[in-house]
């Protein structure tokens, strides 16, 4: 019996320690350099997508797969004038997708972003 209890305990612990080494899944919208990169955890296709930049500068997207991912550069991203996105020039501050399932769901995710400085400490005040 005490063998037992050691090999269910040893069990219990590899599969702790198992768990303890995975990695979790990566951001949905993951902004690395000069490259945006969209991962979709879902089960569902992801139809018609438009991924915006600065609610200005967009890339349209035909279809991401189901647990699939979509890698664009942001010089890719155009404005409505047809100039593109230089991040030499410009500070992103809003990166958002929306798209549709194949069920006619709208899906929209927008990339938490952290406040700094004095409009941090301020809370939001004018």
């Amino acid at each position: 019996m005490r063998a037992r209890l050691t090999t269910g305990a040893f069990a219990a612990w590899l599969l702790l320690a198992a768990a303890a080494c995975t990695k979790p899944p990566p951001q949905t919208l993951l902004l690395e350099s000069n490259r945006l990169t969209v991962y979709n955890h879902t089960a569902d296709e992801w139809q018609n997508a438009e991924i915006w930049l600065n609610h200005y500068f967009r890339v349209p997207v035909r279809s991401i797969a189901p647990k699939g991912s979509f890698q664009v550069g942001l010089d890719q991203f155009v404005d409505s004038y047809g100039r593109r996105f230089d991040r030499s020039q410009l500070q992103i501050t809003d990166v958002r997708l929306k798209a549709r399932t194949p069920g006619g769901e709208a899906v929209e995710v927008v990339m938490p972003f952290r406040k700094d400085g004095l409009s941090d400490a301020l809370g939001g005040m004018k």
